[in-house]
């Protein structure tokens, strides 16, 4: 038996599949439609075909044409437009098919893709979203190009995050765009991709690449998961980028009190100062942590905590009156040397210190009550 499977159909069943693609009747047309892959395998010009097809009144028949259209990777600009024409239609079948066939069509559909990002139908918007999604790297430029135009901007920047990684060095470049409108969507994109990006991001701002205030503003947004890399950072060789460390650190907050609390006396001296400057700036949250350091064994770091609360001032008071009443002796003596450094805010505490004085028979310690008392006395 001869296997006919192959053969070249003769002219006259190319003439009976014209006069069907052309029938009155939409369900004939439809039927034909679905034949053009077979038509084309066998070396018939089908594309002008199927770009008259996209254009016929009957929603089933220019379904058909958009799914062979996305089958056969056939993305010609007439036949493209025509597709998008019928964006408007009621059929919200007939649409999502063509969304359908946009999103096959890949690179060639992508323009489409963008705008369709803030059609009307969600189911529309997010069939779009995913499929930008699954092409990752090409669709990555025009959603960034998407990101200036208000109405596609968010969806934009969903899609983006939903990419992730191969996203970040474009969308680190609008950091440094003037328009700060866009710098903020690139923070909200990076941070919606998650902590990994952090180790690229502060990267790229220890090596000039992006600004450092712009990119500190971007990494605080992570909060307490950012304290890990900035701390490294805090520790590295390069003194500018160590002072950008401890400055974004101070953004975080008080989240950050305990990983600067540990580095006191523990690391370089440039890390201890840089970390104590830090505490001094964040303020009332870090006296908790600084004041159970005040016992530790090791002199410097008791002094430089006492320095920090001295720095802090008012609100450290409370808690150093009651260590001088009622802790150790080491951490009696640091915070006696933080109320003599802090000045005239400390001299609310002179009745506090004097009634130390009479208890303490230390004589370092009776020593630095005098001392200390003798620097507030000339404030009252």
């Amino acid at each position: 038996m001869t296997d006919t499977t192959l053969r070249t159909p003769s002219e006259d069943a190319w003439e009976a599949f014209l006069k069907s693609l052309f029938s009155p009747l939409p369900g004939l047309r439809e039927m034909a439609i679905l034949e053009l892959p077979t038509w084309h395998a066998h070396g018939r010009n089908v594309t002008p075909l199927l770009e008259m097809s996209v254009r016929d009144p009957e929603p089933m028949v220019c379904r058909a044409a958009a799914i062979v259209a996305g089958r056969m990777r056939i993305a010609t600009p007439a036949l493209l437009d025509e597709l998008e024409k019928k964006l408007t239609a009621a059929d919200d079948l007939l649409k999502r098919t063509i969304v359908t066939t946009f999103a096959r069509l890949g690179a060639a559909g992508l323009p489409r893709m963008i705008r369709l990002l803030a059609d009307r139908d969600p189911f529309v918007r997010r069939f779009v979203a995913l499929a930008l999604e699954d092409l990752g790297e090409p669709a990555i430029a025009p959603l960034i190009a998407a990101l200036a135009q208000e109405p596609l901007r968010r969806a934009a920047a969903e899609v983006l995050i939903g990419i992730g990684q191969p996203a970040l060095p474009q969308v680190m470049k609008l950091l440094d765009q003037p328009d700060r409108d866009l710098q903020y969507v690139a923070m909200d994109i990076l941070e919606g991709i998650g902590p990994h990006v952090l180790p690229t991001l502060i990267e790229e701002i220890k090596l000039g690449n992006r600004g450092p205030a712009v990119g500190g503003d971007a990494v605080t947004r992570f909060g307490p998961d950012a304290i890990p890399e900035l701390m490294k950072a805090l520790r590295s060789s390069d003194a500018a980028h160590q002072c950008w460390a401890a400055a974004t650190l101070v953004k975080i907050g008080p989240a950050a009190v305990p990983a600067l609390t540990a580095s006191i006396g523990t690391d370089s001296t440039s890390v201890c100062w840089l970390a104590a400057k830090a505490l001094a700036q964040i303020g009332t949250a870090a006296v908790p942590n600084l004041l159970t350091i005040l016992a530790n064994p090791n002199a410097t770091v008791r002094w430089v905590a006492a320095d920090i609360l001295a720095q802090i001032g008012g609100d450290a008071l409370p808690s150093l009156e009651r260590i001088i009443t009622e802790g150790e002796a080491p951490a009696r003596e640091a915070a006696i040397h933080a109320l003599g450094l802090m000045g005239e805010t400390a001299s609310s505490s002179l009745p506090t210190l004097t009634a130390a004085l009479q208890r303490e028979s230390d004589p370092s310690l009776r020593q630095a009550l005098q001392e200390t008392i003798a620097k507030l006395a000339v404030f009252q």
